[in-house]
């Protein structure tokens, strides 16, 4: 990882985009610290620049404005209050809040159950035919889509990506603007 890093310091890259798990977000962040190499915007593609573990394991100070692609936030509250009651009877069996990949997984628990139901029926070309007919709005929720509603490829055409900066310790939504919770850091300050 030294060499990669000391080739971004070398060019002085202003910008990083960063794709990879957590250990290796941490050894990267790690790498850029010892090296004194601060670009003035890091983003991340979600996976490891979103993990709570970076904030537990480098602390907030190292994890400080990096911006990243994300699916969920817990100050999504805001607009979806939902979250917070969800979140909260997550957290009193888990002991964690919330993350985009379980935030994901629950919404496609509902999902899947609201298909069963409307499917009235176990069989999988029932549910599969409920699912292509699945039009959920935007306030049944807990992620920041429009709804959900599934083109002929299976894919939900009314998803919508957030942007996150990690800002003292905590994500914080920063784009869209319509439903950021905290303005925009820029440069990374170090």
């Amino acid at each position: 990882m030294i060499s990669e890093v000391l080739k971004l310091k070398s060019f002085n890259a202003d910008a990083v985009l960063g794709v990879s798990y957590t250990s290796d977000a941490m050894l990267i962040l790690k790498t850029m610290g010892e090296l004194k190499y601060t670009p003035k915007i890091f983003i991340g593609q979600d996976a490891g620049w979103t993990s709570p573990e970076l904030v537990r394991e480098l602390g907030k100070e190292m994890v400080e404005g990096i911006v990243s692609r994300n699916v969920f936030s817990l100050d999504l509250a805001k607009e979806r209050p939902m979250v917070l009651a969800i979140n909260e009877k997550y957290r009193e069996i888990s002991n964690v809040d919330l993350t985009d990949n379980t935030s994901r997984e629950f919404m496609a628990t509902i999902i899947l159950a609201d298909a069963i139901n409307r499917a009235g029926s176990t069989n999988p070309d029932a549910i599969r035919k409920a699912l292509q007919n699945t039009n959920t709005p935007a306030e049944e929720l807990i992620l920041p889509w429009e709804g959900v509603r599934f083109d002929e490829s299976g894919q939900n055409i009314l998803a919508t990506p957030i942007m996150t900066q990690w800002q003292d310790g905590e994500m914080r939504t920063v784009w869209p603007f319509n439903v950021k919770a905290a303005e925009f850091i820029y440069p990374i300050p170090r």
